[in-house]
C-alpha cells in the first residue's frame, strides 16, 4: 500500500490490492502497467504475475523485491515480469523504468 501512494504521486490513476489474490482478482486488461512485490500475503508476486500471463496478460508488469540475494529476482522475470527492481523504490528509478519499457513495447508496435 505505501508503494501504491509513492506511486500515486507519478502518475494519473493507480489501483491498490493489499495482498496478492486480491491483485490478481483486480486486474483489467486496460491497465497500462502493473507493479508487484515478491512478498506479499495470499500469494506471492512472481505467482500472481505467472497466473497474469497465462491468462493472457500482455500487460507490462515491473517486480519489485528487497531482496538481494536469492533467487528472487530471476522467480519474477522466469513468471513473465518485464523488468524486476530493488526496493527502496525511487521516483526516478520508477520513471526510468517505466520510460524504457513503454519505449520498447512501441518499438515493438513499430516492427
Amino acid at each position: 500500500m505505501m508503494m501504491g501512494k509513492q506511486v500515486g504521486k507519478l502518475v494519473a490513476s493507480v489501483v491498490c490490492a493489499e495482498n496478492g489474490l486480491k491483485g490478481l482478482e483486480a486486474y483489467n486488461p486496460e491497465f497500462d502497467l502493473i507493479l508487484t512485490d515478491y512478498f506479499m500475503p495470499e500469494m506471492h508476486g512472481f505467482e500472481m504475475i505467472r497466473r497474469l500471463r497465462e491468462m493472457g496478460c500482455d500487460v507490462p508488469i515491473i517486480g519489485v523485491t528487497a531482496a538481494t540475494i536469492g533467487d528472487q529476482k530471476q522467480e519474477m522475470i522466469d513468471a513473465g515480469a518485464d523488468r524486476v527492481i530493488p526496493k527502496p523504490l525511487t521516483a526516478d528509478l520508477f520513471k526510468q523504468v517505466v520510460h524504457e519499457i513503454m519505449e520498447a513495447s512501441l518499438t515493438a508496435h513499430e516492427v
